[in-house]
């Protein structure tokens, strides 16, 4: 099936591709490989596992390899696995810019391993995405998940995503990573009080990047 419409980034009216709100490569990895079962969607007050995945005739071929290319396929290679999370192993050697009593703080641009530029955009996309377009909602046929609101910066980001234009000063991004190390599932929900899973947090700070590959 093909649509022609307008594409959402680059805003040509051009055949549009079957786009994925989140990358479709998240979706694989958030399956659990032990025991197959897909991930846990809540939709409508309700939840249960599913191989649906958010997608709808959004952005044109050229512009979902400009994604891919500036944010998405980084993400995906760095992003947390049951081997490994190749993120939290850099910071981990780094040292901290700031220490407070709940999380510390990283310059994440200079920090080997992490390239803030394809961080950032990444980050700015997935807001962006949930702004630009009302995507369908996860079980349930027919109905459409609410625009997030940016007002103005929604504008101003979908040009730092097509050709790099500088993002506004007031424009910021905070990356929290989950700072735990476990060795299976039940050592991930009961080691520690949720309370203080959720304060300590690891915060990378991130400045744009000057240029975008087209």
């Amino acid at each position: 099936m093909t649509q022609v419409s307008q594409c959402k980034l680059c805003l040509l009216q051009k055949e549009l591709v079957n786009s994925h709100f989140l990358p479709a490569s998240i979706y694989k990895l958030c399956r659990d490989a032990a025991t197959g079962q897909n991930l846990i969607a809540v939709s409508q007050g309700v939840s249960k596992h599913t191989t649906d995945q958010i997608r709808d005739y959004v952005f044109c071929s050229d512009c979902e390899k400009r994604l891919n290319k500036n944010g998405e396929a980084w993400f995906h290679k760095n992003m947390a696995r049951p081997e490994g999370f190749t993120i939290q192993d850099a910071l981990e050697k780094a040292t901290p810019s700031m220490i407070y009593d709940s999380f510390v703080a990283y310059e994440g641009s200079k920090i080997p391993g992490l390239d803030m530029d394809q961080i950032s955009y990444f980050g700015l996309s997935m807001f962006w995405r949930a702004a630009a377009h009302r995507w369908p909602a996860l079980n349930a046929p027919g109905l459409r998940m609410e625009r997030l609101l940016l007002g103005p910066c929604k504008e101003s980001i979908r040009l730092f995503l097509l050709n790099g234009a500088p993002v506004p000063p007031h424009i910021s991004l905070l990356i929290s990573v989950w700072p735990y190390k476990k060795k299976n599932r039940h050592q991930w929900c009961s080691t520690h009080r949720w309370e203080s899973e959720i304060k300590i947090v690891t915060h990378i700070g991130s400045t744009f990047p000057a240029s975008i590959s087209n």
